[in-house]
């Protein structure tokens, strides 16, 4: 069997220069080729006569494939997390959010453990209180 990229640029333009019945059977012999539905087929030949040329590879790869959300949090708020959760002895949700303040307030007076990677607790605070919104750290003044 071809690839998906192959079947649609070889039927493309003969699905958009036929009447209506030829390009049905087109569709047909598209969706049973590939597995699609005919309306997700019908999209692909559409597009692959829309899309400039040179860009022939891209199109089906590119559209068939599922789009991927953007980033709720910083990778900073990504990286401690799971540790403030794991101290926090597994809560989440709620819960979590609610003694955030105070854990947060903990990994900066304690540090991790010598032989870990230092989370640079300032950084990562910041990080979660802005995405949070339920804590803001206070800035420090030297004594």
């Amino acid at each position: 069997m071809s690839s998906r990229i192959e079947i649609t640029k070889n039927y493309a333009t003969a699905y958009t220069r036929a009447p209506k019945k030829p390009k049905a059977a087109i569709l047909d012999t598209v969706t049973e080729l590939t597995g699609w539905n005919p309306d997700h087929a019908r999209q692909q030949l559409t597009r692959r006569t829309r899309q400039p040329q040179g860009r022939a590879k891209a199109t089906v790869a590119v559209i068939d494939r599922p789009k991927t959300k953007a980033r709720k949090y910083s990778y900073d708020a990504v990286k401690i997390l799971p540790y403030v959760c794991s101290i926090a002895g597994g809560i989440c949700g709620k819960y979590l959010a609610a003694a955030m303040k105070g854990l947060l307030d903990c990994l900066e007076a304690h540090p991790p453990d010598p032989g870990q990677r230092p989370l640079q607790p300032q950084r990562a605070c910041r990080a979660v209180s802005d995405e949070s919104g339920d804590y803001r750290p206070v800035p420090q003044t030297s004594p």
